[in-house]
């Protein structure tokens, strides 16, 4: 009885901790097991360790920032879950908005140039026969039927 119950008491998952400052730091940082994951939804010891790491730091006194700093000096920048809104970052903020802006317009140019030349297609099929011509056209016409 004992060997099961050390058995399951081995096997056991970690418990996450549940602080909500933890969490929150936690949701901020990737996982460096290279998972892909934030580290409150890594199921890996890293993860866990991580978290621990925070709730201690927290309970030393540590700041969330100098938290999150000491991780960014530890692994850089790829670690944040979303990058610093510094330098050649600002491009991932700006740059989707932007696309989307100039692919407005250009199709709003694209639709106003093509009424325009319908326009003016029509304009110059009216301009280009002469009255002269038209009704000879017309008498061709009438002789036909």
């Amino acid at each position: 009885m004992n060997y099961i119950l050390s058995l399951v008491i081995f096997f056991q998952a970690p418990v996450k901790i549940q602080k909500p400052e933890v969490r929150t730091l936690a949701s901020q940082l990737m996982c460096p097991c290279g998972c892909g994951r934030v580290v409150i939804n890594c199921d890996c010891g890293t993860a866990y360790k991580i978290q621990e790491e925070i709730d201690s730091l927290l309970d030393r006194g540590f700041t969330p920032e100098q938290i999150v700093n000491n991780y960014v000096n530890q692994y850089g920048e790829s670690i944040l879950a979303s990058p610093l809104k510094k330098g050649f970052n600002w491009t991932g903020y700006i740059l989707p908005f932007a696309v989307a802006v100039i692919s407005v317009f250009i199709i709003f140019y694209f639709i106003r140039s093509q009424k325009k030349s319908t326009y003016i297609l029509e304009e110059s099929e009216e301009k280009v026969i002469s009255e002269e011509e038209r009704k000879k056209i017309e008498k061709e016409l009438e002789d036909i039927e």
